[in-house]
């Protein structure tokens, strides 16, 4: 669980002399193309052969390619001699670590359980090295007696220099990712978690992937009947007979909800204190001191007596200053339509109006608009968003009667599979234009992933509702409207290889 933030990895393999000038920042990365399955930081990864690439940089004693990178912090780079180098050394470079303030270098042994071991080669000061609007563009030059150079192109001088002493060659090249929304200070790592649930939201982490008769930290909140909270080291065999050593326990009454998440941030700290504070509060509620310093490298989330929805790793900020609506009406159901003039966001161009919302839930999250608040006998319009099992999505004109029958009149169905998440929020924009169009289009991204127009039938959203079909769901409405345009570049990973200027 490093932390890895969003991050699109450029690969330009290519000579280039001197530092070209570029009125647009994105043109040193033109011509590149994109592979967007990139696995997270322990997967089982995928690593391409360099020589398959048409454009490498060779000098008589040295191989060099360009790698471009565009995130917050965090881009992983990892060099092997074979394509599945399990129980092997492969190189790691990370760049922009550490909340954009460090960079590393150290030779990784990963076993074919994933469990691996660092030895750390380099670590320097880099901050702001990295960038979420535009393209960082680095040389990493790879020298045959093990010598390794990082420098930003069109720089003469590298700022990250190790030595390999196992002389790793760059035969093959892999890309990873982890927790997107991991913080880190100079002094601790902290993780923001959320928990939907009326008791008992139970956190485990430790040092390794499988920590079976080693010491992990496991955090109860809200347990007891939702009374009190506790910290406490747990030893776990492999027969799952586990042992706990009590560190701290509090009354917190009423602290979970089934009915609306509770967020927290969790706080670890090099010195072992461990904090778990709600998110905005200053203060945290529950704070103890662990002796051994088990890190938290690996999370695990679990359950008592009730069900519990986790939402981690999640950028939840996304939904920060949204109103929520979770007590929501089955689909035939008498609605509750809200009137959208009393939203405090609301987008309008010349012949638009647009809306910022979130859909937590599995599938078919159903939103109504209309003229007016009770809009029996007249036409609304229906959008189903991920319906069938999380796999479609329409758009249909309803005429529903005061003793809820109703007649669709489909305008739209378009395949949207796994659009939908039970612990993650789709945010998307919708907007509804004078003549009947209507578009749907996620943060973050400029194409709508769903229109329709009905320009006989232009039905304004004067009111709104939300509903449910067979699954339960929390709606974020009247959402801030984030004007800055299309959000930091991407949600995933990206690799992009590119041809020789």
């Amino acid at each position: 669980m490093k932390e890895l933030a969003v991050v699109v990895i450029v690969l330009a393999v290519q000579v280039l002399h001197v530092a070209a000038m570029h009125t647009n920042p994105f043109d040193v990365v033109r011509g590149c193309k994109q592979h967007h399955n990139v696995g997270s930081y322990d997967d089982a990864l995928t690593y391409f052969p360099t020589a398959s690439l048409q454009n490498v940089g060779r000098t008589v004693n040295s191989t060099y390619f360009k790698i471009a990178i565009l995130g917050e912090k965090d881009g992983v780079i990892r060099l092997s001699r074979s394509l599945f180098p399990y129980d092997k050394d492969v190189i790691e470079i990370l760049l922009g670590g550490w909340g954009n303030t460090k960079s590393t270098a150290k030779r990784q042994h990963r076993s074919a359980s994933n469990r691996f071991t660092d030895t750390q080669l380099v670590e320097i000061q880099t901050p702001n090295l990295l960038s979420p609007f535009w393209p960082t563009m680095f040389v990493l030059q790879v020298f045959n007696n093990g010598t390794v150079l990082v420098g930003i192109d069109g720089q003469e001088h590298p700022f990250l220099s190790f030595n390999d002493s196992e002389r790793i060659p760059p035969d093959y090249m892999a890309f990873t990712k982890c927790l997107l929304h991991a913080g880190s200070t100079a002094y601790s790592k902290y993780f923001k978690i959320a928990i939907l649930g009326p008791n008992d939201g139970i956190i485990r982490y430790g040092e390794s992937l499988f920590p079976y008769d080693k010491d992990v930290i496991e955090i109860v909140l809200g347990g007891t009947a939702n009374t009190k909270s506790e910290g406490r080291v747990q030893h776990r065999t492999s027969m799952n007979n586990a042992t706990n050593t009590l560190l701290e326990i509090i009354h917190t009454p009423k602290l979970l909800s089934a009915f609306r998440p509770t967020m927290f941030v969790l706080e670890v700290f090099n010195n072992g204190t461990v904090q778990v504070s709600h998110d905005g509060h200053g203060h945290p509620f529950l704070s103890f001191y662990d002796s051994k310093l088990i890190p938290a490298n690996y999370m695990a989330f679990t359950i008592w007596n009730k069900d519990v929805i986790f939402f981690y790793d999640c950028p939840l900020e996304t939904i920060k200053g949204c109103r929520q609506f979770d007590d929501v009406p089955g689909y035939n159901d008498t609605p509750v339509y809200f009137s959208t003039n009393t939203f405090r966001n609301v987008g309008r161009t010349s012949n638009s109006r647009y809306f910022r919302i979130g859909i937590v839930g599995a599938n078919d999250g159903h939103i109504r608009f209309g003229r007016s608040a009770f809009p029996f006998d007249e036409d609304v319009v229906e959008l189903v968003i991920s319906g069938w099992s999380n796999t479609q999505s329409v758009a249909r004109r309803q005429l529903r009667r005061r003793n809820q029958s109703f007649n669709n009149v489909l305008l739209k169905e378009a395949s949207t599979p796994k659009l939908l998440h039970r612990s993650r929020p789709l945010v998307f924009r919708l907007e509804v234009f004078d003549n009947g169009r209507v578009q749907l289009t996620k943060d973050g991204e400029r194409k709508p992933f769903f229109e329709y127009s009905d320009s006989q039938n232009a039905i304004p959203p004067d009111y709104m509702a939300f509903f449910k079909w067979d699954v339960d769901l929390i709606y974020f409405y009247d959402c801030p409207l984030n004007e800055t345009g299309a959000g930091t570049a991407g949600e995933e990973s990206v690799l992009l290889r590119c041809s020789l200027a």
